[in-house]
């Protein structure tokens, strides 16, 4: 068993940064449309072997490697690469360069004698000018054609990105895009009434999807109320009576879920007796009204406690029911709600009326934020493979692809293939310091062609030859992979999400000034080891 230890910065730094540069290193390799991939051996099975082109799901099958110092270093940009992924779905592997980079140059420039706390403070100074920069430079997308262009870009399968494209342009920001896998080669798209809350489930426990941390129940019951559910006795006479009958799912939404009430629905969903979730719904504005919302949507009876009404008297006849409720950890969706739709599109307009009379600012909003809610419908994207292998793949890479269309919708898009940093550059340039605070800033303005010269070596071609052809063109000109030209990026539709430009170059700088300013690393005996990055 290894001693613990106290490693001081001049012998720690050189290790930790081996075990950063290594998975680092890895990541890289999946930068750019065209990649290589990489090969990990199944745990317990040296017979099974996994081939993975995604840098978060390769940067969590990496647990340890060898040598304490290093597996600090390998262990914090695994948790930057996936913090990333949880963030944003993309941009791991850009992060990753642009880390290995900040850090390399703030290495060099400790060891020639810089202050390292100065440095970070010249490195944030020029992150934030770049944020700054990338938020300006954003554009918004709109039409389908602009739309399908940026999926396609994203995925590298026109006929994919022509679907999302159509999706996303029906259903708006507002709108929300479920998965659906079929076995076969399959591609179609189906629009229903659907409508997206924050809120999550009340437990894990109630998970049915591990590997997407989400509750999905079919054609449950639905029991909305005010009512804090906190007692058995408010719940167990309802499961009996869904028990005695077919058993159909239930999910239980109330502002609060917890204590024995919790437990029961938790004990009941285990034990097979009837399939359940309990999930919290979350308002700072009008919890009242939405909740009323939710009942009308699903048909169930809004059970208060304004008017009297009592959990415990509770019965079928006050239930509603819908296609679909999919609940995560901070939103939930109910697609395809059996609610009368007379009575919603007289709640529609009603609101539309009160919107548009409406003089409170606070009161306008929620009205809006409601009428987001019953008019942004759900599309069900259905796609199939040959095998369950693919399926699983396509369905994490759509998953990824989504979580970046959501992101470019909100935040608008900028020129992509690492040309969006480029011209960052200037604006970083431009600020003014003085010592190792000037230094720092030059790290940061020295790593912004880390992604483009990374996406141009992944391709096979010399980087400074390229990116000399690229910049001789001026602003907005990148180079194209798939066609080896030089090309305007925008016109091209090589776009990225200004979002996860932002996000990998926020979590890189953070990252990289926190593994060059420790005075000491302080190694356990026996460290607790863990699948989770």
């Amino acid at each position: 068993m290894p001693e613990p230890r106290v490693v001081f910065a001049d012998e720690a730094l050189p290790r930790l940064k081996s075990g950063w540069d290594m998975i680092a290193d890895t990541l890289a390799l999946t930068l750019g449309p065209r990649t290589g991939y990489v090969l990990v051996q199944g745990e317990g099975r040296p017979n099974k072997v996994d081939r993975l082109s995604d840098s978060a799901t390769i940067a969590r099958r990496i647990v340890e490697i060898p040598g304490r110092e290093e597996n600090v270093g390998a262990m914090m940009m695994r948790h930057m690469a996936w913090r990333v992924h949880e963030e944003i779905g993309d941009g791991s592997a850009t992060m990753a360069v642009l880390a290995q980079k900040i850090f390399a140059e703030g290495y060099r420039c400790i060891v020639a004698g810089s202050n390292p706390m100065i440095l970070r403070k010249g490195i944030e100074r020029a992150t934030e000018a770049v944020l700054e920069a990338l938020q300006e430079m954003a554009q918004p997308v709109e039409g389908e054609d602009n739309l399908a262009k940026l999926a396609t870009s994203q995925t590298g399968d026109p006929e994919l990105g022509k679907v999302l494209g159509e999706m996303l342009d029906v259903l708006g920001t507002d709108g929300s895009i479920v998965v659906e896998e079929y076995m076969g080669r399959y591609l179609e798209r189906e629009y229903v009434d659907g409508v997206r809350y924050k809120g999550g489930y009340a437990s894990m426990h109630f998970i049915t999807d591990p590997v997407r941390r989400e509750v999905v129940l079919q054609t449950p019951h639905i029991l909305v109320t005010d009512h804090n559910v906190e007692r058995m006795q408010q719940i167990v006479p309802l499961l009996e009576q869904l028990a005695a009958g077919d058993k159909t799912p239930l999910v239980v939404i109330s502002p609060q879920i917890q204590g024995p009430a919790l437990a029961t629905l938790i004990l009941n969903n285990q034990k097979k007796v009837l399939p359940c979730a309990g999930v919290k719904f979350t308002s700072y504005l009008g919890l009242h009204e939405n909740l009323q919302d939710v009942a009308l949507i699903t048909g169930a009876r809004f059970l208060t406690k304004e008017a009297g009404h009592k959990l415990e008297e509770a019965t079928l006849a006050d239930l509603g029911s819908a296609r679909r409720v999919i609940a995560k950890f901070d939103e939930f969706m109910i697609v395809g709600g059996h609610g009368d739709r007379v009575a919603l599109r007289e709640r529609i307009r009603g609101l539309r009326a009160r919107w548009r009379s409406e003089t409170d600012t606070n009161e306008k909003g929620n009205l809006r934020t409601r009428l987001g809610h019953l008019t942004g419908g759900i599309g069900i994207l259905k796609f199939g493979t040959d095998s369950e292998k693919e399926r699983k793949q396509k369905r994490e890479e759509i998953d990824a692809i989504l979580e970046v269309l959501s992101a470019s919708l909100e935040e608008g898009i900028v020129p992509g293939g690492g040309v969006a940093y480029l011209e960052c550059i200037p604006a970083v340039r431009e600020l003014e310091a003085e010592g190792d605070e000037a230094v720092g800033i030059d790290i940061v303005a020295r790593a912004l062609d880390a992604p483009i010269k990374r996406i141009i070596q992944n391709a096979g071609q010399h980087p400074p030859i390229v990116l000399a052809r690229a910049q001789r063109r001026g602003n907005g000109y990148g180079y194209d992979i798939l066609t080896g030209e030089v090309v305007n990026m925008e016109q091209t539709g090589i776009m990225d999400s200004a979002r996860v430009l932002r996000t990998a170059l926020s979590v890189a700088s953070s990252g990289a000034c926190l593994a060059l300013t420790p005075g000491a690393l302080i190694l356990k005996r026996n460290p607790e080891q863990s699948m989770e990055p």
